[in-house]
C-alpha cells in the first residue's frame, strides 16, 4: 500500500501541491522520501500523523486548504482508530489486494469497514486495486476472477510485481524517475482513473 500510494503521489506530484499523510507507526512512506537527494527531491511533501489517531480528519482537515491533493498511507489494521477517522474526511479509499486467498478472506471485514464509514461520509468512493499480479500463475488468475466479481468496484488498472516498484523505495523517488516504462504506464493509468472517479 504505501508503493502505491507514493508512486501516486509522485505522479500527481509533478503538477500539484501534494502532501503524504503517513498514518502508520512504521513510517515506511516518511523513511521512503527522506531517501530522496537534495538533487531529487521527492514530489511531494511527507509527513507522519499517526500519533493523531481518532483526531486524524481533524488534522488532515487543516491541509485540505493548502493541497492540492492529499494521500493517506494508513496503518494496515482495519481496526485502528487512524484508519476510521481518516475515512471521515476521504474521497476514495484504495484497497490494495494482492491476488492470493489472505486478501481476498480479508476482503469482508473491510467492506463492513466502508460501510460504517458512509454513515458518515456518505460521498466515500471505494476501489479495489489488485496488487503485485503475477498473471502467469494459477492462483493468481483464479484470485483475479474472484476479486472482480468483488461487490466493490475494481480498477480496471491492475499493479504488476516488478522489481522497478522495490528499487524506488531505496532510492526515495518513484518509477517515473526509473526506466521501467511498463511500471510508468500502469500508474500512469491508475492515476487517470483516480481523476476521472474524482471528477478532476
Amino acid at each position: 500500500k504505501t508503493t502505491i500510494t507514493m508512486n501516486l503521489a509522485g505522479f500527481f506530484g509533478i503538477k500539484h501541491k501534494v502532501f503524504v499523510v503517513d498514518g502508520d507507526q512504521q513510517g515506511t512512506a516518511t523513511r521512503w522520501s527522506a531517501m530522496a537527494t537534495k538533487e531529487k527531491p521527492f514530489a511531494a511533501t511527507v509527513a507522519n500523523l499517526s500519533h493523531s489517531g481518532a483526531q486524524a480528519h481533524r488534522e488532515i482537515e487543516k491541509l485540505a486548504t493548502v493541497y492540492d491533493y492529499i494521500f493517506i498511507d494508513c496503518p494496515p489494521s482495519l481496526n485502528d482508530e487512524f484508519t476510521q477517522s481518516a475515512l471521515i474526511i476521504s474521497d476514495l479509499v484504495i484497497i490494495p489486494v494482492i491476488p492470493s486467498p489472505n486478501d481476498l478472506w480479508a476482503l469482508q471485514p473491510v467492506k463492513m469497514l466502508i460501510e460504517v464509514a458512509k454513515k458518515q461520509n456518505k460521498d466515500l468512493q471505494a476501489r479495489l486495486l489488485a496488487n503485485l499480479v503475477q498473471t502467469n500463475t494459477k492462483i493468481s488468475n483464479a484470485a483475479m476472477k474472484v476479486i472482480t466479481e468483488s461487490k466493490i468496484d475494481k480498477f480496471n488498472t491492475d499493479i504488476h510485481l516488478r522489481t522497478v516498484y522495490r528499487n524506488a523505495a531505496i532510492e526515495g523517488t518513484t518509477v517515473y524517475n526509473l526506466n521501467d516504462l511498463k511500471a510508468k504506464n500502469e500508474i500512469s493509468a491508475l492515476a487517470k482513473e483516480i481523476s476521472k472517479l474524482l471528477k478532476v
